[in-house]
C-alpha cells in the first residue's frame, strides 16, 4: 500500500525581520482592527518586545489590551481562560 507523503498548511502571515515589531500597529490598522488583544505570559510582560507592540499600536489609534496569562504549556483551563477573555473583550483582533 503507498501512502500519500504530501502535505499542504495554510497559516496566517507571519512578517520576520529587524525591526518589525513597530510595525505591528500599522499591521493591524491596515486590517481595519479598533480593539486588539495581545496575548503572552507573565515573564514577558514587561519585556521591550511587548513594550513595543503596546507602543505602536497605540501609536496607531488601537485600544491594545493585554492578556499576560497565557501558559507556556498550555492546558485546557488555559485555553478556556483566553477564550473567555477575547469573548468578553469584545476584540477584533489578536497579537
Amino acid at each position: 500500500m503507498k501512502l500519500e507523503t504530501a502535505f499542504s498548511m495554510d497559516t496566517s502571515g507571519i512578517k520576520y525581520g529587524p525591526g518589525v515589531t513597530r510595525e505591528i500597529g500599522w499591521d493591524m490598522e491596515e486590517q481595519g482592527s479598533h480593539r486588539v488583544m495581545v496575548v503572552t505570559d507573565a515573564n514577558l510582560t514587561e519585556s521591550e518586545p511587548v513594550a513595543v507592540t503596546l507602543e505602536s499600536l497605540r501609536k496607531h489609534g488601537i485600544d491594545a489590551v493585554l492578556f499576560d496569562q497565557a501558559s507556556v504549556e498550555p492546558t485546557d483551563i488555559s485555553f478556556k481562560e483566553a477564550i473567555k477573555f477575547a469573548e468578553d473583550g469584545n476584540f477584533d483582533g489578536f497579537v
